[in-house]
């Protein structure tokens, strides 16, 4: 009898040692799908992120030749008004129907100069 209850004895610790080890495995393999998805997850969204942070790069370093240009443009345009004399903004000026009191006010020139331009332009004009 002592040794059918060892049989007995020995049976079911070998079924529940069965049964923990096969219970182990369903837990790993339930861990490793659950964590399956969420990589694929962390992963799409990392590549989202990468593609996002790629295309500001392009549209920052696009934003950076624009700059680039237009203060180009900006030191061409001071360039110019720096080495345009006032005279030759006073004529354009007359041409824009200005009157000797804004070509002396605007192009800092004095009174009869004003008016020596204005006469010189109004000759260029009959002629």
């Amino acid at each position: 009898m002592n040794a059918l209850v060892i049989l007995i004895a020995s049976l079911l610790a070998l079924i529940s040692f069965a049964l923990w080890v096969n219970t182990k495995q369903q837990l790993n393999n339930l861990k490793q799908q659950l964590q399956q998805p969420n990589n694929s997850l962390f992963n799409n969204q990392l590549s989202a992120l990468n593609a996002g942070a790629i295309g500001l790069g392009k549209r920052y370093v696009a934003m950076q030749k624009e700059i680039k240009a237009l203060t180009a443009r900006i030191d061409d345009l001071q360039l110019q008004v720096q080495t345009q004399t006032p005279y030759a903004q006073a004529i354009q000026l007359i041409q824009h129907g200005h009157t000797e009191k804004d070509l002396v006010d605007l192009c800092n020139i004095s009174f009869n100069e004003a008016q020596l331009l204005m006469k010189l332009h109004q000759q260029d004009k009959a002629a």
